[in-house]
């Protein structure tokens, strides 16, 4: 029992596999997610009205990975691409409520709001000035 060899004109191995072509829907989804990083990105970038800088710069930084992650399933085109502007919007207002909550954010670079907790909210110096000590007659 003998091996014959088989002559043929094709290139060596299978054949390449077919490009699957989804359509137009994943197309259409990464675009309507891209257009809705614009918003969220705008507010990524006026959080420096409340957030201090360093932790701003980490924020930003935060959205171009966002965006990058975004763009990386555009280019796969993936329907989870739908869920990044829903993700960005939930960690801004995630981090922005905890900035609040737990470093004193407010918005006021003057002082944190322990502090106007305290005086209740009149500043350093009230608002009226206090009236002369009266003499007793």
């Amino acid at each position: 029992m003998g091996h014959a060899a088989v002559m043929t004109d094709s290139p060596a191995g299978p054949p390449p596999p077919a490009v699957e072509h989804r359509g137009a829907g994943p197309t259409a989804a990464a675009v309507v997610a891209l257009l809705a990083m614009v918003p969220v990105g705008f507010f990524y970038a006026a959080s420096g009205l409340l957030v201090p800088g360093p932790w701003l710069f980490l924020l930003w930084a935060l959205f171009l990975v966002l965006v990058s992650v975004g763009l990386g399933l555009f280019r796969r085109r993936s329907y989870l691409v739908l869920a990044v502007p829903v993700v960005a919007a939930a960690l801004w207002f995630g981090t922005l409520s905890a900035g609040e909550t737990w470093f004193g954010w407010t918005g006021s670079p003057s002082r944190p709001l322990s502090a106007r907790r305290r005086d209740g909210g009149a500043g350093r110096r009230s608002r009226r000035p206090a009236a002369p000590p009266r003499r007793p007659r």
